[in-house]
């Protein structure tokens, strides 16, 4: 996009071109459905990426826009690779579990949530209170998943759904973590006496600000000083209590 934009005179050869470009790094996606469910089978939750340039091409994003291609062409092979993920379901089902998302971040909570529903109905294991706080711009754009949720919320897996529709209310815009102290009571109760755990996705902003939510809700709830509220938080990521994944 510079060149051709500001140097239009350079007559670059492809092979030069190619021989300096670093090499295209990896896609890394959270798998969103369930192992126990679909063990034949991988969903991803991907964000297909178009953008005008400053010189008015279209660009798309190089991986989305090859899985996208996906859709046409069945038979079609993808190589793929897996590595460790940071998300699990509570030790012991009876343990509440807390997810918070935006965007795409939505990824491993639906497999989160449909290991847990499997858990309830198929194994009929005592599972505990699932809470799912939820960001998107608009209900009828990207509310991801909004009919699985709903049908997890009627069969009585999902206990608690809040979700945030940020671009709706121009003028009193609602974002994921003002959904946590908005249920700040209930949500140090599960954290601090129901054991719970803490599942966050989203990008790196978001992430900050329910980082900060929590904290808050620690000092206010648990009685704490700022230090120790932080220190609470670190000691639940240390005992594998609350993961995160941030990017952006």
């Amino acid at each position: 996009d510079l060149l051709s934009l500001l140097f239009p005179s350079i007559k670059l050869p492809f092979d030069f071109f190619i021989a300096i470009c670093p090499r295209l790094q990896p896609r890394i996606f959270t798998i969103s459905s369930s192992p126990s469910l679909h063990p034949r089978e991988i969903h991803l939750t991907v964000a297909c990426v178009q953008r005008r340039t400053i010189d008015g091409n279209l660009r798309k994003g190089v991986c989305s826009k090859y899985l996208q291609s996906f859709r046409n062409s069945p038979g079609k092979i993808c190589r793929l690779f897996t590595s460790p993920s940071c998300f699990r379901i509570p030790p012991k089902p009876a343990f509440p579990l807390i997810l918070i998302a935006a965007g795409t971040g939505i990824s491993p909570m639906r497999s989160l949530l449909l290991e847990r529903s499997f858990q309830k109905h198929v194994k009929h294991l005592p599972v505990g209170p699932n809470m799912l706080f939820f960001g998107c711009r608009d209900r009828n754009l990207d509310f991801l998943y909004g009919e699985v949720f709903e049908d997890l919320r009627n069969d009585g897996t999902l206990t608690y759904l809040e979700v945030a529709f940020s671009r709706e209310d121009p003028g009193n815009r609602v974002y994921v973590q003002n959904l946590l102290s908005k249920n700040a009571a209930l949500l140090w109760h599960l954290i601090d006496s129901g054991n719970g755990y803490i599942c966050i996705c989203g990008q790196e902003k978001m992430g900050q600000d329910v980082m900060k939510a929590l904290v808050d809700i620690f000092m206010s709830y648990g009685s704490m000083q700022a230090s120790t509220a932080n220190t609470y938080l670190e000691k639940m990521h240390s005992n594998g209590r609350l993961v995160h994944e941030f990017w952006g």
